[in-house]
C-alpha cells in the first residue's frame, strides 16, 4: 500500500498512497526524482493479512511461517526471498540502492547464519540480474544497430536498382506497331479523387484510343462520376459497359468486368488501367513503344503510390516503393514474369493466345496467371519504367477496394511470402493458383446482359 507509492513517488515525481479503508493520497512534484542520490529498504519480515479473520472479526494480521524457515525469537518469520522482491522492484527507478536495516531476534544464534547465508544469496541473485539485463540491454541496442543498417543497405540498394532500371530503358514517344488502344478500365464503388484520375485520361498524347469504362451495375456510385467526365470532356473517347456477368459460383470480379469490356473493345492492344490510377499525357505511349520489340506480349508499368495523406495511406506507399518497385526490377533483371495488374498491356493477338481472359475468371492473383500464361505462349513479358501512380488518401477505401476484388489473396501472400525471397514476392511468384474470390452483390432485379452507354 504505502512502498510501492514511495517508488512511484522517486521515480517519476507523482504518487498515489492508499488508505485504508477507501482513502486515497495523490501528489505531484516533478523534481522529486533528481533530489534522490540514492534508495534505502529497510526489511526484516511481513505480515499476512486474512479477511475475515479466525480471532478477530476485523480480520488477522499475524505472522506465519509460510516459507519454512522459522520464526525469530520475536515471532516474526524469516522470509529472505521477499528481501530479492524488494530488490528487484526497487531498482526499477535506476538509483542506487543500500540496505539501511536488516536483521533477525535471535539469541541463541539458532538461525543467524543460515539467516545471513541466504538473505547474502538474495542480494547476489539481484546483482546477477541486474548485470544480465544490462547485457542483455546492450545486445538488444546492438541487434536493433545492426537490423536498422541492414535495412538502410537493402533500401540504398533497393533504389539504386531501380534508378539503373529507370536509366537504362528509356523508351521513345511514338509506338510504331500500334494503330489503336482500348484502354479497359473496371470501376466499382469510388475511390478517392476519382475524377481527377479519370480527367487525367483524357489528355493522352501519341496514342490512338479508347477508355471502356466497365461496371457490375448502373446504380454504381462510379459511373454518376464517369457521366459528369464525359459531359465536361464530351470529345473524350469513353465508353461504358455495364454487365451482371455470372451468377453462380464464384468469380474474379475484376476479371470479369475486364472480359465484358474486351467484348466491346476495338484496339489490337488491351491496356489494363485500375480506377485509382492517374497519368501524365505521354505514359501510354512510352508504355506501349515496347511493343516495338515483336517478341515483348505483356507489359507492366512500375507504380508507387500518390496522394497520400493519411497515416494508413503513407504506409501504403512506402510499401508500393520499398517493395513492389524494388521486387518488380529484380524479377525483370532475372527474366521472372513479375505483372501488376494496376497497369498493364498485351496486345490482342496474345490475348487471343492465351484463351482469353476467361481463362482468368476463377483465378484471384489473375495478373501475375496472365504473365505466367504469356511467357509459356512463347511471348516475353516486359516492364517499363514509366511510372504509374495509384492515387489513394484514405486506407479505409484501399481495403475496400482489395476486398471487393481479391480478398482470399491475402492466404496467398502470406504462403508465398514465407516461401519465395523475395520483394513482394505474392506477385513475383513462379506459378498461381486458383482460389476463391467474394461472392458477387447486385439488385435480385439485374438481368444479365451486356449494355453500352455513349
Amino acid at each position: 500500500m504505502f512502498n510501492r507509492g514511495m517508488l512511484e513517488a522517486f521515480g517519476n515525481g507523482r504518487w498515489k498512497f492508499l488508505l485504508p479503508p477507501a482513502t486515497t493520497i495523490r501528489g505531484r512534484r516533478d523534481e522529486l526524482p533528481a533530489w534522490l542520490d540514492a534508495f534505502g529498504i529497510n526489511f526484516y519480515s511481513r505480515l499476512h493479512l486474512r479477511f475475515p479473520g479466525r480471532k478477530h472479526t476485523i480480520g488477522d494480521f499475524d505472522y506465519h511461517d509460510r516459507s519454512g524457515h522459522g520464526l525469530t525469537d520475536n515471532g516474526w518469520e524469516i522470509a529472505p526471498h521477499i528481501l530479492g522482491e524488494l530488490i528487484d522492484e526497487a531498482s526499477l527507478i535506476q538509483r542506487p540502492l543500500v540496505i539501511t536495516e536488516n536483521g533477525l531476534a535471535d539469541a541463541t544464534d539458532r538461525f543467524r547464519p543460515d539467516f545471513l547465508r541466504m538473505h547474502f544469496e538474495e542480494i547476489r541473485k539481484a546483482e546477477a540480474g541486474d548485470a544480465a539485463r544490462a547485457a542483455s540491454a546492450g545486445g538488444q541496442r546492438v541487434i536493433f544497430a545492426l537490423v536498422a543498417l541492414v535495412g538502410v543497405v537493402i533500401t540504398t540498394i533497393q533504389a539504386l536498382l531501380v534508378w539503373r532500371f529507370r536509366m537504362q530503358r528509356r523508351t521513345g514517344f511514338s509506338p510504331s506497331c500500334v494503330e489503336f488502344i482500348s484502354i479497359l478500365k473496371p470501376v466499382c464503388g469510388l475511390d478517392d479523387e476519382l475524377e481527377e484520375n479519370l480527367i487525367s485520361f483524357t489528355r493522352l498524347r501519341g496514342i490512338r484510343y479508347e477508355v471502356i469504362i466497365s461496371a457490375e451495375e448502373w446504380e454504381d456510385p462510379a459511373l454518376e462520376v464517369v457521366r459528369r467526365v464525359m459531359r465536361a470532356h464530351p470529345f473524350a473517347p469513353f465508353r461504358i459497359v455495364v454487365d451482371g456477368g455470372s451468377r453462380s459460383g464464384v468469380v474474379n470480379r475484376k476479371v470479369e468486368r475486364l472480359i465484358a469490356a474486351t467484348r466491346e473493345a476495338k484496339g489490337d492492344v488491351f491496356f489494363i488501367s485500375d480506377s485509382n490510377v492517374r497519368v501524365e499525357p505521354d505514359d501510354f505511349a512510352r508504355t506501349l513503344a515496347l511493343f516495338d520489340d515483336p517478341r515483348v506480349g505483356c507489359v507492366s508499368n512500375l507504380f508507387t503510390g500518390a496522394g497520400a495523406r493519411s497515416l494508413g495511406a503513407t504506409i501504403e506507399s512506402l510499401h508500393l516503393l520499398s517493395f513492389v518497385a524494388p521486387g518488380a526490377v529484380l524479377a525483370a533483371s532475372a527474366k521472372v514474369p513479375c505483372v501488376v495488374g494496376k497497369s498493364m498491356a498485351l496486345t490482342r493477338r496474345v490475348h487471343d493466345a492465351i484463351g482469353g481472359f476467361e481463362q482468368f475468371r476463377r483465378v484471384l492473383a489473375e495478373d501475375q496467371a496472365i504473365g505466367v500464361a504469356v511467357r509459356e505462349a512463347g511471348y516475353e513479358v516486359a516492364l517499363s519504367p514509366v511510372i504509374a501512380s495509384p492515387f489513394g488518401r484514405r486506407p479505409a477505401r484501399t481495403i475496400e477496394r482489395k476486398s471487393i476484388f481479391s480478398i482470399s489473396q491475402i492466404s496467398t501472400a502470406i504462403a508465398t511470402l514465407i516461401c519465395v525471397p523475395l520483394p513482394n514476392s505474392r506477385r513475383c511468384s513462379a506459378s498461381t493458383a486458383p482460389g476463391k474470390a467474394l461472392p458477387r452483390r447486385r439488385p435480385a432485379a439485374m438481368q444479365r446482359a451486356t449494355q453500352s452507354e455513349r
